[in-house]
């Protein structure tokens, strides 16, 4: 809520001279803190408009210092492309391990990256996250290992 100076039509009129209190700012509200799952990923949250989610890549062994890439689409119920953002992430040991980044998309989004030499060996599994709808759901986990 904004706070304003002044008074109302409701209000009495006062005479001689009026002297204003300094007024305080405001309190600025906060998002709760999103609930984590326990990968450390924030849970799940139910669409208000339910859609599905296809995660593709360049196989489950890409080789360090070269392009991988990753495409995700979301699809309302009916078919129609849906618009979000695509949250991508690298778990090792079932735990939040890095972040890749997050994406504005609209239907589908595609992204080339180039894993360092230091994941070589790495069992890691790729994780991707859609937030639209009101919600946010998760792609299939998709284990791969580092050349």
């Amino acid at each position: 809520m904004l706070a304003g100076c002044g008074g109302d039509s409701s209000s009495a009129e006062t005479s001689g001279a009026a002297t204003t209190a300094p007024s305080e700012p405001a309190p600025i509200a906060t998002p709760e803190p999103a609930e984590k799952d326990e990968t450390g990923l924030d849970a799940e949250r139910k669409p208000t408009m339910p859609f599905t989610i296809k995660l593709t890549a360049d196989g489950h062994n890409p080789v360090a210092g070269e392009d991988w890439t990753f495409a995700v689409s979301a699809r309302n119920e009916d078919g129609t492309p849906t618009d979000g953002t695509v949250r991508a992430y690298l778990l090792l040991d079932g735990k939040l391990y890095d972040t890749i980044g997050w994406y504005l998309f609209q239907g589908t989004y595609h992204r080339t990256i180039q894993f360092p030499l230091e994941r070589k060996d790495l069992q890691l599994v790729f994780q991707a996250q859609v937030e639209a709808n009101g919600g946010l759901v998760n792609a299939r986990a998709y284990r791969i290992v580092v050349q």
